[in-house]
């Protein structure tokens, strides 16, 4: 969570992480151009609607919603397994 200093941090940070591990980033920042954040990556932002300097009931909804989204995707990501065959990729995604 966080504004433009935390999310290009943490961005870069997660853009580093292989495609498919879940990675989910509430902002300030989500509502505007998010190229630079996410590059070509498959992280998450989600605009926090109000500045997270506190909680109240706005962000307590919204922070709520984010812990939900990361749970699904990490219980999703515990228990995937591929069904089409392990087929290539191509493209920066897919390097490492």
């Amino acid at each position: 969570m966080g504004g433009s200093g935390a999310t290009s941090l943490v961005g870069l940070a997660s853009r580093v992480l292989p495609v498919g591990v879940p990675k989910l980033i509430v902002s300030t920042v989500a509502s505007g151009n998010t190229r630079a954040y996410v590059g070509t990556s498959d992280l998450t932002l989600m605009y926090s609607v109000v500045d997270i300097a506190g909680i109240n009931s706005v962000s307590e909804r919204v922070l709520g919603n984010a812990a939900a989204a990361v749970a699904g995707m990490a219980r999703h990501y515990a228990g995937f397994e591929p069904r089409f065959g392990g087929k290539p990729c191509v493209g920066p995604p897919c390097s490492g």
